[in-house]
């Protein structure tokens, strides 16, 4: 099973794979990290759902492009606050017990998906499982919904094909002649790049 998630990308002080040029403002991969310097800014990308953050949970939310640890502050305060399932950011996690482990990191996302992100990816379809839930209402146990996650900790992502009217293509089509036009844009190829 599959769910509609929110990619949201965030500026980091911590060196990164993924960054921001400061020069034409194009999202990078790089196989090694860098650090924030004059030419680039270094990014975490962080996938955030409409998840419930259940009571006793500690879970990162995200809330006015601002990363929280604290689900009552999320719950009772935030009404916009959004659970993080997974991220590039290898330091968010939690210290205590979960699966019997002492520490635990929230799910990576693919480095293939890292590697072709630009910044017009906002939503992705994200690998859910039901499972039977630890939780039982009397004798009864129930399936619960949860992020399907590979024994390396990394999810399962896709990005949703969109489908286009007639209006919307002849719009971009127009969009695209006026922007090479002007010079916005050299070619098909970049403009596509970075509206599509």
């Amino acid at each position: 099973m599959k769910k509609k998630c929110k990619v949201v990308m965030l500026p980091t002080e911590k060196a990164s794979n993924l960054v921001i040029s400061k020069i034409d403002n194009k999202v990078i991969y790089t196989n090694n990290k860098i650090k924030l310097d004059s030419t680039f800014n270094p990014q975490y990308l962080y996938i955030i759902s409409d998840d419930k953050i259940k009571d006793g949970d500690n879970n990162w939310c995200i809330y006015d492009n601002q990363l929280i640890l604290n689900d009552i502050y999320c719950q009772a305060t935030l009404k916009d606050c959004k659970k993080i399932i997974a991220t590039t950011d290898k330091s968010l996690g939690f210290i205590g017990k979960f699966n019997n482990e002492d520490d635990y990191i929230l799910p990576q996302i693919p480095e293939s998906f890292i590697k072709i992100y630009n910044n017009n990816i906002k939503e992705v379809l994200v690998d859910y499982e039901k499972i039977l839930s630890d939780e039982s209402l009397g004798e009864e146990q129930y399936l619960e919904e949860r992020i399907k996650i590979n024994f390396d900790n990394i999810i399962n992502i896709s990005i949703e094909n969109k489908t286009y009217t007639k209006k919307e293509v002849e719009k971009l089509l127009r969009c695209c002649v006026a922007d090479i036009t002007s010079g916005r844009n050299n070619s098909v190829q970049e403009f596509i790049k970075e509206n599509l």
